[in-house]
């Protein structure tokens, strides 16, 4: 790959982490497996003029139809000339030439699993770390802004 070609990419930051819903201490009425439920989602703001891409995961637990968890994590990705690695289509549209997305969304997606992981240690859901989940699937619940 010609050096033209290569993305360069480094970490800013993470961090910013938003909490809706928090469970209570690990010494509460312990949840119930089969009534555990979860949900994520992820948001991807592609900021051209600063060069930055920032991947909020949000993640979350439900107990039956009660909302026991609710929280999001910030990754900000700084891309080395990013703008010209964008092209605008009509309708509000656009594609990157290069394929680097999907990566910083699993790492993103990674890194707030973990991070919730420790946040909820010692609470009552120590006992359910939020699962692995596929890239495809990750990938299919990502909605991208274009800034």
């Amino acid at each position: 790959m010609p050096a033209a070609d290569i993305v360069k990419i480094r970490l800013n930051s993470v961090g910013n982490p938003e909490y809706r819903s928090f469970p209570g201490s690990s010494d509460e009425t312990p949840l119930s497996p089969e009534n555990v439920r979860i949900g994520f989602s992820v948001g991807v703001e592609i900021n051209r003029p600063e060069s930055l891409v920032t991947v909020k995961v949000t993640m979350g637990y439900l107990d039956g139809q009660k909302t026991v968890f609710d929280g999001t994590l910030e990754s900000v990705y700084e891309v080395q000339e990013l703008a010209s690695f964008i092209t605008e289509e009509e309708g509000g549209k656009f594609h990157l030439e290069s394929n680097f997305l999907p990566m910083l969304i699993n790492m993103s997606f990674g890194t707030t699993r973990g991070y919730f992981v420790a946040v909820l240690s010692k609470t009552v859901l120590q006992k359910y770390p939020f699962p692995m989940i596929d890239s495809e699937s990750v990938l299919k619940r990502t909605s991208y802004q274009l800034v």
